[in-house]
C-alpha cells in the first residue's frame, strides 16, 4: 500500500468489508449490506468522527452478519476499533453467551445502553440509525407495500427509532447524524394512519406506550 495513501487505514479496512460481506443484501430490501456500511462510515465522518470511527463504522456489521471476531478486528485495527463495532450495533447480542432475548427486551436494552456507552460509540451508534431509519422512510415513501414485511407494521419501528433519537440527543449535543434521525423518524408518521393526522403530542404519546401493546408472537 503506497505510503502516502490519504486515511491508509479506512482504506484497507474497505477492501477487507468487501471481502468479509461480498455481495450479501439487507434484510428489509434488495440493496447490497455494503452500500449501508459506507453510508454509515459517510455520516460518521461528516458528523466529526475521526478514521477510527469511520472504520468502526464499516465494520459494525461484521460480528454477526461477516463471520467476523473481537479478536481478528482488534488485531487489525485496535482495541477501540474492535469496541466500538461491537457495541455501536443492536445485533451484539447474537454473539453474546446466553440465549437471545426476545426482540423487545433486545432493543430496550440497546436503548438502556446508550446512558453508559462512550461518545465515541454512541457517534457510530448514531450514523447507523440515522441511516437505517431514513432508508425506511424512504423505502416506505416510494413502495408503500414494503410495509407488509414489517412484522407489526411500521409502529414498532418508528418506536424504537424515536426512542434511540430521543436517547442519543440527550448525550449527543449538535450531532448531524442526531438530526437526520429525528427527521426520519416524522417522516414514517404518514405511514401510521391511526396516528398520521394527530399533532406531534399524540404522536409521541402513542409511540411511547408502544411496549404496552407489542405483539411477541410476530418478532424473533
Amino acid at each position: 500500500m503506497a505510503a502516502d495513501l490519504p486515511f491508509p487505514m479506512y482504506h484497507q479496512a474497505l477492501s477487507w468489508v468487501m471481502e468479509l460481506h461480498g455481495g450479501e443484501l439487507r434484510k428489509a430490501w434488495p440493496a447490497p449490506l455494503l452500500a449501508h456500511l459506507v453510508a454509515v462510515s459517510s455520516l460518521v465522518w461528516e458528523d466529526g468522527g475521526d478514521e477510527e470511527q469511520a472504520v468502526a463504522a464499516l465494520l459494525h456489521d461484521a460480528l454477526v452478519y461477516g463471520g467476523c471476531s473481537m479478536a481478528a478486528i482488534e488485531s487489525r485495527y485496535g482495541e477501540r476499533v474492535a469496541r466500538i463495532a461491537r457495541f455501536a450495533t443492536d445485533t451484539h447480542q447474537a454473539f453474546d453467551p446466553g440465549p437471545r432475548p426476545p426482540w423487545l427486551e433486545r432493543r430496550q436494552a440497546h436503548i438502556d445502553s446508550i446512558a453508559t456507552l462512550d461518545a465515541d460509540v454512541l457517534l457510530v451508534m448514531a450514523a447507523d440509525k440515522a441511516q437505517e431509519c431514513q432508508e425506511w422512510s424512504l423505502q416506505l415513501d416510494l413502495h408503500p407495500e414494503a410495509v407488509q414485511g414489517c412484522p407489526g407494521g411500521v409502529e414498532p419501528i418508528a418506536w424504537y427509532y424515536n426512542s434511540l433519537h430521543t436517547t442519543l440527543g440527550q448525550r449527543l449535543e449538535n450531532s448531524r447524524s442526531v438530526l437526520i434521525l429525528g427527521r426520519s423518524v416524522q417522516a414514517l408518521q404518514p405511514h401510521m394512519p391511526h396516528t398520521a393526522a394527530g399533532t406531534s403530542e399524540q404522536w409521541q404519546t402513542w409511540l411511547r406506550h408502544y411496549p404496552q401493546r407489542h405483539t411477541p408472537a410476530l418478532f424473533s
